[in-house]
């Protein structure tokens, strides 16, 4: 009886491991979308809102860039992993889709790193910024 438990219990965590494998590269696509998006969001934001005389110019510029990169980051990930496989060999195929989980988690992670980097440099801006008189 204890045979047939283990048995059902890898059987179903086999199950489950094959189906989030096979649903990671579009959530890592999902979110990427959503790191482009937040960092046109932010960079439109930057220039709108930091705008004033009071913020730092080169500053302002800085975080602009960390903002575009963050962009850049997210849309080259975003593209669809190109490679020739062959499909009738399952070792190649998962061999590529590790190769694009691994390259898409790069520019998630780059993306996120500008991101923050971005709103770090903004708030220092903002509190290194001249006084309104």
């Amino acid at each position: 009886m204890k045979n047939q438990t283990l048995n059902a219990d890898a059987a179903f965590y086999h199950e489950m491991g094959e189906e989030l494998y096979k649903k990671t590269i579009p959530f890592l696509n999902d979110v990427l979308g959503k790191l482009l998006t937040i960092s046109v969001t932010l960079s439109g934001g930057t220039v709108f809102f930091l705008g004033d005389r009071t913020y730092p110019n080169g500053m302002r510029i800085v975080v602009v860039f960390m903002f575009l990169l963050a962009f850049i980051m997210a849309f080259m990930g975003i593209i669809p992993y190109r490679v020739s496989i062959r499909y009738c060999c399952p070792d190649e195929v998962r061999e590529t889709v590790t190769s694009a989980i691994w390259w898409k988690d790069g520019y998630i992670w780059g993306s996120s790193i500008f991101i923050v980097l971005g709103i770090i440099l903004a708030a220092v801006g903002f509190l290194v910024g001249t006084p309104p008189q």
